[in-house]
């Protein structure tokens, strides 16, 4: 394992804790896959995950193999709610809250 490949997958992955656990379980990884499969594995943990779960923890996913699950291929974008209110998000990765929508779509207007 190189440190720089556990950098760019400690990047991309969202919660941020127990970095060094995380990283003895990156190596252990290793031995089942490749780097590449990995990072690639937590984009899509990351557009599945339903808005109600919490990330599980960098070591918990390594541990688990998480980089083996399997979704349903026709999940549509999360609807994330505000105050009660359901909104659609018309971004690919859909935006934490109308807000971030709503000021993603701005940056997009005046870029």
């Amino acid at each position: 394992m190189t440190n720089d490949t556990f950098q760019i997958w400690w990047q991309a992955y969202p919660r941020k804790i127990a970095k060094l656990t995380a990283k003895a379980a990156y190596a252990k990884a290793l031995k089942l896959t490749d780097a590449d499969t990995l990072l690639a594995a937590v984009a899509v943990y990351v557009q599945h995950k339903p808005e109600t779960q919490d990330y599980c923890h960098p070591a918990t996913w390594l541990n688990g193999g998480r980089w083996e699950d399997e979704y349903a291929s026709d999940v549509a974008a999360p609807r994330a709610s505000t105050r009660g209110i359901l909104y659609d998000c018309p971004h690919a990765t859909p935006c934490a809250s109308s807000w971030a929508c709503g000021t993603r779509q701005l940056a997009e207007r005046v870029a």
